[in-house]
């Protein structure tokens, strides 16, 4: 099970589906003399799934995940500091060489420059180690990598006038990770390659009486490392506009659109795609309805050595069934162009759940999810349906 990373090292963890039970305690210290608050998270989780290896093959696994955070934040003359720490792990019950372990250290200071400006800098420091599989077709192979990450992140924002308002963001990582280990002392493999990140944004906004104009430029550059020959580095150029509009006939919308132009330098492509985003909300007879429309260029998440050309959209509706007790329902379409290899992916899916929230501190979840994949170069299909129940306490 590979963690995907962003820059500022918010790791996710693309598991398949299952019924699962949780808890989560939350516990709060404030210093009522110096206003220095800290934090204290722990999330246990059971897991059953019926695609433990999240691939075609049907196997069922139980899994106990468990994450432990502390956050302290503090005003301090040099400005506001936030320190923090998470470690997680999840533990397969039979398919133990799926096992995850990670440990997540992060660090920020955000000051005010005179009226108008504030100034964010983040540090973070990401330790894995990762467990998956090998497929060879006959036999199945377990193998584990060791990982770390360094990120750093600038960000800084002001008011340019009353209404005019720019965020400028620097970002850069560096992802090390070593070659993976293979079970029965079968030797080591290079699967992973080592990534360089570094990402420059600007965001202009001005605000009309009706709505929010914004425009958008970003420089993204990955770089792989030239001994890891299966991973190909890329640069990639993004020009947005957009709008923010609170009330159109009731509607709540937010789109844009641009594009993105790719290289690489060994030639898999160098054009440009159009690039868009779309979400319109409304409420009505008691009915919250949600829907988004998405296309992008994804070089973090995904299986290509270069990226995908993502398209995807989604329609949510969640209405409250009785007092405390809220049913929603879901359905969305995706297609992925892997830019290097050709691939199509076809996923689609729909989901059905329950909230149920007796009081302000637990809540419980209930949710089928039936969803299917098709990886048209390689002839593989996979569905899933699954069934989750969640148990959460806050303390």
């Amino acid at each position: 099970m590979r963690l995907h990373l962003t820059a500022l090292l918010m790791a996710t963890v693309a598991g398949g589906g299952g019924l699962a039970t949780a808890q989560e305690q939350t516990v709060v210290r404030e210093d009522a003399v110096t206003g220095a608050k800290s934090t204290a998270t722990i999330l246990q989780e059971m897991i059953v799934t019926n695609n433990a290896l999240d691939g075609p093959f049907a196997v069922t696994d139980t899994i106990f995940h468990l994450r432990g955070a502390l956050a302290h934040e503090r005003d301090t003359a040099i400005g506001k500091i936030d320190l923090g720490i998470t470690l997680e792990t999840f533990e397969h019950r039979d398919v133990e060489f799926e096992t995850d372990r990670s440990a997540n250290v992060t660090a920020a200071l955000t000051r005010e420059i005179g009226e108008l400006f504030v100034l964010k800098t983040s540090l973070g420091y990401l330790a894995e180690s990762t467990g998956d599989d090998l497929d060879l077709g006959a036999v199945i192979i377990g193998t584990r990598t060791f990982g770390q990450t360094f990120a750093g992140e600038i960000d800084l924002r002001g008011q340019l006038t009353p209404r005019t308002a720019m965020a400028v963001v620097l970002s850069g990582s560096h992802e090390d990770v070593s070659d993976a280990k293979l079970d029965a002392g079968l030797g080591t493999l290079r699967l992973s390659p080592d990534v360089n990140r570094a990402r420059t944004g600007l965001i202009v906004t001005h605000a009309l009486p009706a709505m929010v104009l914004r425009l958008t430029g970003r420089f993204d550059v990955v770089d792989i490392p030239e001994d890891d020959a299966f991973a190909v580095g890329s640069r990639a150029v993004t020009l947005t506009t957009g709008a923010t509009l609170p009330n159109v006939l009731g509607f709540a919308v937010d789109g844009e659109a641009g594009f993105t132009h790719v290289s690489d330098a060994i030639g898999f492509t160098d054009r440009v795609y159009p690039v868009y985003a779309l979400t319109v909300e409304r409420r009505l007879y008691g009915i919250s309805a949600s829907f988004s429309l998405k296309g992008s260029i994804n070089t973090v998440d995904t299986d290509d050595p270069l990226g995908s050309y993502v398209h995807r959209a989604e329609l949510e509706l969640s209405r409250p069934v009785i007092e405390r007790l809220t049913g929603s329902i879901g359905i969305f379409g995706e297609l992925r162009d892997n830019l290097a290899i050709g691939n199509e992916e076809e996923a689609s899916g729909i989901y059905v759940a329950l909230a149920f929230d007796p009081t302000s501190r637990i809540s419980f979840l209930m949710r089928v999810d039936v969803s299917e994949i098709n990886r048209t170069v390689f002839d593989i299909r996979e569905s899933t349906v699954s069934g989750t129940f969640g148990v959460r306490v806050s303390l």
